[in-house]
């Protein structure tokens, strides 16, 4: 319960400073360029899963330090992979949705991925000795600083989508910065080199099932920027994506908050009965506070609008509305990965996340068929009502392997 608050309160600071990031920034930055950025930033994303490989997971569950450093060796290797990927994503791109990149932007997004996922596996391993609070202080620190200077760049040229790329580079940059001070005495160039270069080191199934499930994910959380701002239009993508981060934040709160504890305690339980137990809870929280977050944001969705982001966005009020209702049913979704790998079942994590995927990707095809964005947003909500169902019938009849089989195949 101890660890369960501290994570909580670890994350929910960092949230809170990434909606402060959302005030400033929707106010400040024009609205045409946020429809344009979400694309950028759905590729970034997904460079991000190849960046880190599983790695943050996968160090979780290490069994000694020779296990540590060879995640740490394979997070240098699939840290360089992602950056070039990006460059040639963001060359390809906007070919595609007609819309330009700066060289500076490719340059800073690429320079931010070369070392992620070595810094999301150190972050691991705060998390694996439950030193949330250490974490909160890096993330803290870098959200801090990188909207500081995200906003000094704004002042210094113009608001425009650089603004945005300069705020998401500028905090892998201290974030990765700190951690290596922090790790300095642990990180030892030559044995990673030794590791990258050992032929006879294991692969890891469990990193390339965490991998493969994450990549799922990334269609399920950003995905439906791309397809949106493709089958749809830009303008549209803009509204939805503002919607979207302010549903975002409060599952962050019920549930991402959660998140760094999950893997670790699921671990440390003894029976399946204590895992239901567990999940019961979590669930019951959710579906409380969810509710109450949906009926308040249903009555004061303008106000909310209004005051988070300005009233320039007042037209994304009904997509709001709609997609609040998932809330609840979002968190339990969301914390469901961390429950499969604390069981060490990550194969069961891709199999919902692309039953996800389906849903999410039937649900803006049809809608964009007949054109109607309406009931766009009305299927997604439903689809993480469905998943959610999903999720928690998989775990809590796991022993009858009533929806999919157990298996580590």
């Amino acid at each position: 319960m101890k660890a369960l608050i501290e994570s909580i309160f670890s994350k929910g600071c960092f949230f809170v400073l990434q909606f402060l990031t959302l005030m400033v920034l929707s106010r400040f930055v024009d609205k045409q360029f946020f429809g344009t950025f979400s694309i950028i930033n759905s590729l970034y994303f997904f460079c991000i899963i190849l960046s880190e490989a599983g790695g943050m997971q996968q160090i979780i569950n290490a069994e000694s330090a020779d296990d540590e450093r060879r995640v740490l060796a394979n997070a240098l290797v699939t840290s360089i992979r992602g950056a070039v990927i990006m460059v040639v994503l963001l060359l390809v791109f906007p070919l595609l949705y007609q819309f330009k990149v700066d060289n500076l932007a490719i340059a800073l997004l690429a320079a931010a991925l070369m070392l992620y996922g070595v810094a999301s596996a150190l972050i691991g391993l705060l998390y694996k000795q439950l030193k949330f609070f250490k974490v909160a202080v890096v993330e803290c620190t870098a959200e801090l600083i990188s909207l500081l200077g995200a906003v000094l760049v704004g002042l210094s040229t113009d608001f425009d989508m650089n603004v945005l790329v300069v705020k998401v580079a500028l905090y892998s940059f201290i974030r990765v910065t700190w951690l290596f001070v922090m790790f300095r005495q642990y990180l030892h160039p030559q044995e990673l080199i030794n590791q990258i270069t050992d032929r006879t080191a294991p692969k890891s199934t469990f990193s390339r099932s965490v991998t493969s499930s994450n990549i799922v994910s990334f269609f399920v959380r950003y995905g439906d920027n791309l397809l949106i701002g493709r089958l749809f239009s830009i303008d549209i993508l803009s509204l939805y994506d503002r919607a979207y981060q302010l549903t975002k934040y409060p599952v962050m709160l019920l549930s991402f908050s959660l998140q760094p504890a999950i893997q670790p305690l699921v671990k440390k339980l003894q029976s399946l009965d204590e895992v239901r137990a567990f999940i019961l809870k979590l669930n019951a929280v959710f579906l409380v506070f969810g509710s109450l977050l949906f009926l308040f944001i249903y009555f004061y969705a303008a106000e909310i609008i209004s005051l988070v982001l300005g009233d320039k966005w007042l037209d994304a009020r009904t997509i709001l509305v709609v997609l609040s209702f998932s809330i609840p049913f979002q968190a339990i979704y969301s914390i469901s990965g961390g429950v499969y790998y604390g069981l060490g079942q990550p194969q069961r994590s891709l199999k919902i996340n692309i039953l996800l995927a389906l849903f999410l990707v039937s649900a803006i095809s049809i809608s964009s068929y007949i054109g109607n964005f309406n009931l766009c947003t009305t299927l997604i909500s439903g689809s993480f009502v469905v998943a959610a169902l999903c999720c928690f019938l998989d775990i809590w009849f796991m022993e009858r392997e009533m929806f999919l089989a157990w298996s580590n195949k």
